[in-house]
């Protein structure tokens, strides 16, 4: 571990002095000091040639002059490449050796001169320099650089003075020299063991600082990691999260269309009469589904047509929470208008945006008009068009995903109105003759039985007339049974329409008789009503073929409590005032009385 701290503070020192030699520093310091200390030597010349006392010889400027000029252009080279000469200054004690020698030799030589101070000056900052670069955390390293700088120094110094200068004989005067020597040598020494403590001091905080930093580091990478992680999660929790909301929106919605068509059909089953289902279907729809407007429009149905019944226009089932007036308008629309822009459409019509607006409705205001609406057909047996649905709803991208539901239930619709209109088909022929289209006499015996128990109930009359065409056999002899079968439909057709016209009902008694019978009219409103009838049946000619035949009928009229005062002998009473009425000629109507009573 402190292998690996040292190796960590000698990099930190690496990239520090880097920094330094980069920037160029020492070069620049070193390319002043030169210049300095060559301006230098040619004032000492110059000193030396004007003073009186011991002189500088020539050969010795230019000695010192090509010194420095050797040591510039060292430098010079040195510095071209700064990582380079930082890499040979940090490990290269040799190139730091050899200038000192060289320093301390030029020093020694001239050390009784004045030029010998720039040598000492070099001395020193190669000195400095040289220990600033001593390895501080390898104490080998330290004392081997130091042991070689003591004895370069010593040989050199001495081995100098020795041959330029004499020095003093004898072993004391070798010794006082030495000793001088060594106590000079020993001030770079401590100098360098000075910086060598403040390095291992700066070097423990620079650690210290270092291990802090990577510890803190760490615990940000790890911050980081596990914030990423978090991060990661929560995407992924969002993601299904979003997942989970679209899937429970979807099964939601699932369970709500499920139950709404659930309700539908318990409506279809319940209900068999095909006006009804449809209010009710739209009512279901409408607050089941929080719409805005359900409408069902119904085409025309005339597969069953009752005499003397106007041909059946349109039917309309709307519910809607937009108003009456809005009601009012899709009304008008659906019942004056052709809506030609619906039904020539075939297929679902969907709008989730008011931009792509059909105007299906032409009495609608534009202030109704709504950005999401559904429009498709109703089809029956044989692609039969029953109708149209139109679903609508005053918001944006309301139907996106709603295709399907509403063929769904559009698909129910059509087969509620298949069954309303197959029932009533079955009722038609169970309460109708199905020669005349009027009702039946089990079924005109209901009715009348009804009539009945609520004029007792009420206290109000019930009259009817009994009609019977007069020599109908001779019409079946003489025109054949098809043309008198032309003659009851006649007589049946204008007595139906009678009794429509005048709130009451008509039905076939037997071959050739029928009755009209009123709820609350007495035998004077009757009796007008059979007159007018009685008059048309005998000015109005039947056209069968190419003949044209002229019948009448014989009538009687029967009134409770007026002319019968028990209920159950009604019809008995009529039928006796008809049969007057047949005995006195034919082609009259009788009012039944005391007198028709007696004569039976």
């Amino acid at each position: 571990m402190e292998k690996l701290y040292s190796r960590n503070g000698e990099i930190v020192m690496l990239k520090i002095m880097a920094t330094v030699f980069k920037e160029r520093f020492i070069y620049k310091f070193h390319v002043i000091l030169y210049v300095s200390m060559l301006l230098y030597i040619i004032a000492c010349l110059a000193m030396s040639i004007e003073s009186h006392g011991e002189k500088m010889e020539v050969y010795e400027f230019f000695v010192a002059m090509g010194v420095f000029v050797v040591m510039f252009i060292i430098e010079h080279v040195a510095f071209k490449d700064p990582e380079k000469v930082y890499k040979h200054y940090r490990f290269g004690f040799s190139y730091h050796l050899i200038r000192i020698i060289a320093a301390t030799i030029a020093y020694y030589y001239w050390i009784n001169q004045p030029i010998g101070l720039a040598f000492l000056i070099l001395i020193v900052l190669f000195s400095v320099e040289t220990f600033v670069f001593v390895p501080y955390d390898d104490t080998t390293k330290r004392i081997t650089y130091y042991l070689a700088f003591l004895v370069a120094y010593l040989l050199c110094s001495l081995g100098v003075r020795m041959v330029v200068h004499n020095l003093p004989s004898g072993l004391s005067g070798l010794l006082r020299e030495v000793g001088l020597t060594l106590v000079l040598v020993m001030v770079p020494i401590i100098v360098g063991e000075s910086l060598a403590k403040i390095y291992d001091e700066f070097f423990k905080q620079i650690m210290a600082q270092q291990r802090s930093l990577e510890a803190l580091n760490n615990v940000n990478e790890e911050l980081k990691e596990h914030q990423d992680r978090i991060k990661k999660v929560n995407d992924v929790l969002g993601t299904q999260k979003i997942q989970l909301q679209t899937a429970n929106k979807k099964i939601n919605r699932s369970h709500d269309e499920m139950s709404v068509q659930n309700e539908i059909s318990s409506a279809i089953a319940s209900s068999m009469e095909k006006e009804p289902l449809m209010r009710k279907i739209v009512d279901i729809l409408q607050i089941r589904l929080d719409m805005d407007a359900v409408i069902i429009i119904l085409e025309a149905d005339n597969t069953i047509q009752i005499p003397g019944e106007e041909p059946k226009g349109r039917f309309l089932a709307i519910a809607t929470n937009m108003g009456d007036e809005f009601a009012n308008q899709i009304k008008r629309s659906v019942f004056e208008t052709d809506l030609k822009e619906m039904l020539v459409m075939s297929k679902l019509y969907m709008q989730n945006t008011s931009t792509e607006s059909v105007k299906f409705f032409q009495f609608l205001d534009e202030k109704y008009d709504m950005p999401s609406v559904i429009c498709l057909p109703i089809i029956g047996k044989e692609e039969a068009r029953y109708g149209t649905l139109i679903v609508m709803k005053n918001k944006i991208n309301v139907f996106m995903d709603g295709a399907a539901f509403y063929q769904n239930i559009a698909g129910q619709i059509s087969l509620g109105v298949s069954n309303a209109m197959l029932y009533e088909q079955m009722n038609d022929m169970a309460i109708r003759d199905g020669l005349t289209r009027i009702y039946n006499r089990g079924h005109l015996n209901e009715l009348m039985n009804q009539y009945l128990s609520e004029a007792m109930q009420k206290k109000i009359p019930v009259t009817m007339a009994l009609f019977d065409i007069d020599k109908f056999k001779l019409v079946n002899d003489n025109y054949g049974h098809q043309c008198g079968d032309e003659a009851i439909k006649h007589v049946s057709r204008l007595l139906n329409i009678a009794a429509l016209k005048n709130n009451g009902i008509a039905g076939r008694y037997g071959g050739e008789e029928f009755v009209i019978a009123f709820l609350g009219k007495n035998v004077e409103q009757v009796y007008a009503i059979a007159q007018a009838v009685h008059t048309q049946i005998r000015e109005t000619p039947i056209h069968f073929a190419d003949k044209i035949l002229n019948i009448t009928a014989s009538a009687g009229i029967a009134s409770y409590p007026e002319t019968c005062e028990n209920p159950m002998d009604l019809l008995t009473r009529a039928d006796w005032a008809m049969y007057t009425s047949k005995q006195n000629g034919r082609n009259r109507i009788t009012i039944d009385s005391d007198a028709v009573r007696n004569e039976m």
